[in-house]
């Protein structure tokens, strides 16, 4: 999940997760729970994984935004 993204403030949006080869590995919407970690149903590893976030506000306003983020399993 993406803390601070939620209904109060954005009324839809879509985030998308890439591996590290620009693979689309999973993509849900603010509605849902969030990215459990797994691909094909299989979890993928500790590595660095991208996120799009393309995300509308109550005024209709869009905006996308990418980052990166580290998956570290024990």
């Amino acid at each position: 999940q993406i803390k601070g993204i939620d209904k109060s403030f954005y009324k839809n949006g879509i985030i998308n997760i890439f591996n590290r080869y620009g693979h689309q590995i999973a993509k849900f919407t603010i509605d849902d729970l969030g990215w459990s970690g797994a691909y094909n149903g299989k979890q993928m590893g500790s590595n660095n994984y991208w996120f799009q976030a393309i995300l509308t506000n109550q005024n209709d306003a869009v905006k996308t935004r990418t980052g990166n983020f580290s998956l570290i399993r024990n």
